[in-house]
């Protein structure tokens, strides 16, 4: 090959190396403006995924606080449970102590009942033996005054056949002088 043939072809490729220079450097001025547009895409995105994760942790924050509160109200439903427990606890306590105090009451009036029907039924025997003592002493006294008036009869009436007898005597003494 000789020199010479390659000549027209170097002329042509040396006037086009100002086009291809700018052509390059109009690629590279694309490139880099894709490349600044894919930075700004990439802050974009990045700002975008920062925002999505401050929402997140907003969110999360919120769900949290929300958790708190639920909790917060649980736990004071479970106090509020457990103090309307405690007070029906004391209710009911309170309840026993009342009924024990009335059954204590109940049995006291009991006892008392007790106590007076025993005292009644010991004043009845009082009474019945009073009655009985003054039965006896009256039939005592109906035999003392049976006695008396029977005994004072006999003597009574002996001493009328005693007399009866003399004046029989005196007559017969009478009769034997005449």
């Amino acid at each position: 090959m000789h020199f010479s043939k390659f000549l027209p072809l170097l002329a042509v490729v040396a006037s086009a190396a100002p086009a291809i220079d700018r052509r390059s450097d109009a690629d590279a001025a694309t490139n880099y403006i894709a490349d600044k547009r894919s930075d700004a895409d990439a802050a974009t995105n990045y700002i975008a995924d920062k925002r999505s994760d401050a929402d997140a942790a907003t969110n999360y924050i919120a769900d949290k606080r929300s958790d708190a509160d639920a909790a917060t109200n649980y736990i004071a439903d479970k106090r509020s449970d457990a103090d309307a427990a405690t007070n029906y606890i004391a209710d009911k306590r309170s309840d026993a102590d009342a009924a024990t105090n009335y059954i204590a009451d109940k049995r006291s009036d009991a006892d008392t009942a007790t106590n007076y029907i025993a005292d009644k039924r010991s004043d009845a025997d009082a009474a019945t033996n009073y009655i009985a003592d003054k039965r006896s002493d009256a039939d005592t006294a109906t035999n003392y005054i049976a006695d008396k008036k029977r005994s004072d009869a006999d003597a009574a009436t002996n001493y009328i056949a005693d007399k009866r007898s003399d004046a029989d005597s005196a007559t017969n003494y009478i009769a034997d002088k005449l």
